[in-house]
Formats: structure tokens, C-alpha cells, sequence
């Protein structure tokens, strides 16, 4: 009988789970037409990341870019810019890849681009070793549109979801 209960129980929960996500379809599917009307057919945000990063490699940082259609296809291009900011600085403290190259600023931003058909970037934060004593520092990243380079017509940052912290760990 206990077993019973529990299954009844537990299939309520489910049940309750699927009216909610049921409702959350209803509501993204009526707000697409709205949002599509605006005529934004594609999203770019940061996601997967943040957090502590090691000075002596045993934990590096890592986040990636995605580009969600609303319905377009992924054919065009769409360059980014990831800028870089708090106490650690890039080039002395800590180096960006992506998942083919090292990156090389100009100034504190680097620019890449989603290829056609890509639907994802990956990067990574770097530590550089070094033996001097310093307190934990932090790396702020920031997503953010190519200056003179705008995004195919229909592209959308969502300013929450552009930002991203880290905290490179000293070891000495």
C-alpha cells in the first residue's frame, strides 16, 4: 500500500510538472509571433561558465557563445566582441582561446565570429603561471556587437545574459 502511495504521489508531481510545462509552451509559442513580429529571428548569449580558475592549471575557465533561431536559418555570419575587465589583466594574468586558437586583443577586447552554420563558440580563460604573491583577481567578460559590424538584420543580445565573472586563484 505504501508503495502505491508513494507512486500516486510521485505521479501527482509529474502531473503538476507537465500542466507547468505545458502552460510554458503555450506562453513561448504566443509570444514568438510578437517577438518574430519585432523582427528578431535570433538570439546570441553567453552561457556554461564563470566561476574559479586556478593559477596553476588545475582548473581553467571556460564558457561558450551560442546563437538560438527563432525560425531563421544559421547561414549568415554574425561577429562578436568579448571585452575583459576586472583586477586580472589579459596578456599578464591570463591569455583567450577559442576552441581552435589563442586570441589576441586589441586593447582589453577580442573579435570572433560564428561562421555559417555555427551554432556555437567555445572559450576559454587561460591562467598565466607566474610566482609572484597577489591576491585572487577577477576577470569580468563581456559579450557585445563589433563596433562598425553589426549583426545580420534580426539579431538579438539579451543584456543578461552577456556577462560572465571569474576568479583566477593565486598559488603562490
Amino acid at each position: 500500500m505504501q508503495h502505491f502511495l508513494s507512486a500516486v504521489g510521485s505521479s501527482r508531481r509529474m502531473g503538476r510538472r507537465l500542466v507547468v510545462l505545458l502552460l510554458l509552451l503555450v506562453l513561448v509559442g504566443s509570444a514568438l509571433p510578437a517577438v518574430q513580429a519585432q523582427g528578431i529571428s535570433m538570439y546570441i548569449f553567453v552561457y556554461g561558465g564563470g566561476g574559479n580558475i586556478a593559477e596553476d592549471f588545475s582548473k581553467t575557465g571556460s564558457f561558450k557563445l551560442s546563437r538560438l533561431s527563432l525560425g531563421a536559418s544559421y547561414g549568415a555570419e554574425a561577429h562578436i566582441r568579448l571585452c575583459f575587465s576586472g583586477s586580472a589583466t589579459l596578456g599578464q594574468d591570463y591569455y583567450v582561446s577559442s576552441n581552435t586558437d589563442r586570441l589576441y586583443p586589441s586593447g582589453n577586447c577580442v573579435v570572433d565570429k560564428f561562421h555559417s552554420g555555427d551554432k556555437g563558440l567555445r572559450f576559454y580563460i587561460n591562467p598565466i603561471e607566474d610566482s609572484d604573491d597577489e591576491a585572487n583577481e577577477t576577470v569580468i567578460v563581456t559579450l557585445s556587437q563589433v563596433p562598425g559590424s553589426p549583426f545580420p538584420s534580426g539579431y538579438y543580445l539579451p543584456s543578461h545574459y552577456s556577462r560572465m565573472n571569474f576568479r583566477i586563484i593565486d598559488n603562490d
